[in-house]
């Protein structure tokens, strides 16, 4: 009897001990596969912030890159995320955004998954640059206003409101304009947001996405430098735009935007619209008008035809190759074009 209770004994204690052994390995065995195929899944919003993050991350090991809205979206206006964008969205662990309210689906990708890393790569002058663009448009009305009120008092003797000829209100709010990276000084901001961002989710590579980042934004550096000519020359010049984006890219040569009209495939220009912008190119004396061929054409035929004024079609960036020199190039060619056009 006491051999029998015996034998039990010894049999429960081997199986506990293979259990006990098989455990440690199937555990030590996960331990390392999770540790061997660990990866960063980093996703961004569109393809301006796609372009920057390719450049931040650059070669490092164990890290992959989507973008979720792909290379032909445009701006993000109205976008809706689909089935995809939120599967790819599930198992992200980094989502880099624009901020300035240019994803609008923010809100609910937020509260949907809040285990997700958000980086805002303009959160850090976003304000600063919606200053800056107001200062801008409220000393031009201001000089707009007193241009009229002087030659009303000449005529009338008395000041007069504008008229109709101004572009006019659609009487729906205002978005921000949060096209910062036609800026090239704030696109080295979101460049050194994004490394930053990164480094808080992979310490480990902390200091090749630093380097990664430096590189990238000297290349940009370059360009600026190299039109430091062209904006000395340009400053203080009078213009107008036909896309928000291209506000910001005059602030790179310090030229006044003295009117504006957002196109895009939704935006029906009113007859007192056209009106207004060609009132303004005569006016003002505004010589350049800068817009996107796509939107921008049928509007910019117009303007050709009934001023003196020259439309130049530049490339807003939001669309392209997954090209990593892919914003270099096409900041490039709106600089040389502008280049030409001042006879440089």
């Amino acid at each position: 009897m006491k051999n029998k209770y015996l034998f039990v004994s010894i049999l429960l204690a081997v199986i506990l001990a293979a259990g006990l052994i098989i455990a440690y390995f199937c555990g030590a065995g996960t331990v390392r596969k999770t540790q061997k195929d660990r990866t960063l899944k980093v996703v961004t919003s569109f393809y301006p912030i796609y372009i920057a993050a390719e450049n931040v991350i650059g070669d490092t090991e164990g890290v992959t890159l989507t973008n979720l809205t792909g290379e032909q979206t445009g701006c993000l206006h109205d976008y809706q995320l689909t089935t995809e964008d939120m599967k790819h969205l599930s198992k992200a662990d980094v989502f880099l955004i624009n901020g300035g309210g240019m994803e609008s689906f923010l809100s609910s990708v937020a509260k949907q998954y809040q285990d997700l890393e958000l980086v805002d790569t303009s959160a850090s002058f976003a304000k600063e640059a919606a200053d800056r663009l107001e200062e801008e448009e409220k000393k031009t009305a201001d000089a707009q206003n007193g241009e009229e009120e002087k030659a009303s008092d000449a005529q009338n003797g008395h000041g007069a409101e504008r008229d109709g000829s101004e572009p006019e209100e659609s009487g729906e709010e205002e978005e921000s304009n949060a096209h910062y990276w036609m800026n090239m000084a704030d696109y080295q901001k979101q460049v050194q947001a994004i490394a930053e961002g990164l480094s808080k989710a992979d310490p480990d590579h902390a200091e090749a996405y630093a380097a990664n980042a430096r590189a990238y934004q000297a290349k940009i550096q370059k360009l600026i430098d190299a039109s430091a000519d062209l904006k000395k020359k340009l400053s203080g010049r009078r213009i107008i735009v036909f896309h928000e984006a291209l506000e910001f890219f005059a602030e790179n040569f310090d030229m006044k935007t003295v009117a504006d009209l957002d196109l895009d495939e939704e935006r029906q220009v009113s007859a007192n619209e056209v009106s207004g912008i060609l009132g303004a190119i005569r006016n003002d004396g505004v010589r350049l008008v800068l817009a996107e061929r796509l939107y921008g054409e049928s509007m910019g035929n117009t303007v050709q035809s009934e001023t003196d004024a020259e439309v130049l079609y530049m490339n807003t960036l939001v669309r392209g190759k997954y090209s990593k020199d892919a914003y270099l190039t096409g900041m490039q060619s709106n600089i040389d074009k502008l280049r030409k056009w001042s006879g440089q």
